[in-house]
């Protein structure tokens, strides 16, 4: 099967791998297949126009969910692509009102109100520029 990505990143493989791999697990001690989201963590540094130094320190960050309904969405290419396109839209004139709904989102699952599916978060410090962070 296409996914539809030219050139997938390592994050983008091992992220859809590892999402698909806890779904399995949670089927396999469960029983059932149950609807889940993942919640990927995105430095927006890069992103925002002007574009801020990777040296900025602070949560500069954003974020976007990849939800599966059916076990049939549960391929790696195609979370991958999936991933590929929530990543495209952080870029988006928009972002502000997404950013909001991304954190009643995360509100709402801190109260324990989302019982229907089962959520997964990552982040991806890979290629962070660990060492050269400027806190002047």
């Amino acid at each position: 099967m296409d996914s539809g990505v030219c050139n997938p990143t390592r994050a983008e493989v091992v992220t859809a791998l590892l999402y698909k791999c806890a779904v399995a697990a949670r089927r396999a001690n469960f029983g059932s297949f149950r609807p889940s989201s993942l919640f990927q963590v995105a430095d927006m540094r890069q992103r925002l126009n002007p574009s801020l130094s990777q040296d900025a320190s602070g949560n500069i960050v954003s974020g976007f969910l990849v939800p599966i309904t059916n076990e049939r969405e549960m391929y790696c290419p195609r979370l991958v692509s999936e991933m590929r396109k929530e990543k495209e839209k952080l870029v988006d004139k928009d972002n502000i009102n997404k950013n909001a709904f991304i954190s009643k989102v995360i509100a709402s699952l801190e109260k324990g109100k989302n019982n229907e599916s089962d959520d997964y978060y990552c982040s991806s410090l890979n290629a962070f520029p660990h060492y050269e962070t400027d806190f002047g």
